[in-house]
């Protein structure tokens, strides 16, 4: 109708959620101008603004008074400022915990990415339906869909070739292999060597500004859920221990290595903010799935315990003093939360329910003396 009404010459864009091969161009054979795919990209949007509000002539649009007040010289140089953005790489991270995500974020600042995230392999399969990425970090172990099977469904995609790079903390022997024969084009263990990860990006991302600082430092790339602060046994305040470091060392949390993987103490502090918020969640759940059976999301939840343990380094082997005294030296001092962890972990992938129900005390004992030790340093006395 637009099309036989007399002197109609407005550029019109289709903007359509309906993004599947071969649209665009039935789209644009049906005379549309422009395509843009919903989720819109506000590059692609930018890009059409440009194109399009570049080629009006300002002279034939008529203007009220309203109209003449508004300048038209800030919207074109921001639009053209922005345009740049349509040449930065995307890269998708594929990772359930949120904080794992953000600090991955921060390890990739340098490299002036448009960055983007996915909380599960569902989603990331959606993005990757509308959107190209020039590199794509995968985490492995997720709910209802792992890393490996997440990757299978994207190859299944019609013309996707963006190389997935395995990024986990299951780093048992033969890991490697397993993620290598499964296709993806690199493996990455956490915690992760940062040399390594660099070289990774440049290898697989084209053109992208070499700004490297060539330091081995290691940083890990783990992530917590939000959720309300655990309940910790009580223990009367004697000292003010707030931002103590050393009171974190001689409490089995090896704060220099933290640091290390870090990379600062306000990220270190915030770090262990997000943990204390997030553990009382996952222990509820842990909790959830053990009165229901259910040892393999069991697993999924004590896999990232650990990982959060190695990564904030709750892992020093020291002798301290049990907070009960029915709490023996092997269940605070000699077997640290991530070991502890880590063989919940195994437990549960080997459906061993017995073994879960017997020992869960004990982590979840460890887990709050952690929690108390966190709290104080942070003062946070709640």
């Amino acid at each position: 109708k637009l099309k036989a009404t007399p002197s109609f010459n407005t550029p019109v864009v289709i903007l359509t959620a309906n993004a599947l091969n071969g649209m665009k161009e039935s789209y644009m054979k049906a005379g549309f101008d422009d395509y843009l795919a919903k989720p819109i990209e506000k590059p692609e949007l930018l890009r059409v603004l440009k194109d399009y509000l570049g080629k009006t002539n300002s002279n034939n649009i008529e203007t009220s008074p309203q109209d003449e007040a508004i300048k038209e010289e800030p919207v074109i140089k921001e639009v053209e400022q922005e345009e740049l953005n349509k040449d930065k790489k995307k890269v998708l991270i594929v990772d359930d915990n949120e904080l794992n995500i953000k600090i991955a974020a921060n390890l990739m600042k340098k490299y002036d990415f448009i960055i983007e995230k996915a909380l599960s392999g569902i989603e990331c399969i959606e993005k990757v339906k509308t959107t190209h990425y020039d590199l794509i970090f995968m985490d492995f172990m997720m709910p209802h869909m792992d890393g490996i099977e997440t990757y299978n469904k994207l190859r299944e995609l019609p013309g996707f070739n963006t190389k997935v790079v395995a990024l986990t903390a299951d780093a048992v022997e033969g890991s490697r292999e397993k993620f290598m024969n499964a296709g993806f084009a690199e493996y990455i263990s956490k915690p992760i060597n940062r040399e390594l990860f660099d070289k990774t990006i440049e290898r697989f991302v084209n053109n992208i500004d070499n700004n490297i600082d060539d330091s081995d430092d290691i940083i890990e790339i783990n992530i917590d859920e939000n959720g309300d602060d655990i309940n910790v046994t009580t223990i009367e305040e004697i000292e003010d221990y707030t931002n103590n470091t050393d009171y974190l060392i001689e409490n089995g949390i090896d704060y220099n290595h933290g640091l290390e993987l870090l990379g600062d103490k306000e990220m270190y502090n915030e770090t262990l903010n997000d943990f204390i918020n997030g553990i009382n969640e996952k222990i509820s759940s842990m909790k959830k799935y053990i009165s229901e059976g259910n040892t393999g999301e069991y697993a999924v939840l004590a896999h990232s315990l650990k990982s959060d343990s190695k990564y904030l380094v709750f892992d020093a082997i020291i002798n301290i003093t049990p907070i009960s005294a029915n709490i023996g030296e092997k269940d605070l001092g000699f077997t640290n939360l991530s070991e502890m962890a880590l063989e919940h972990e195994m437990k549960g992938k080997d459906n061993n329910l017995d073994f879960i129900k017997n020992e869960f005390n004990t982590l979840e004992t460890e887990v709050n003396r952690v929690v108390k030790v966190i709290k104080k340093y942070l003062g946070n006395s709640n």
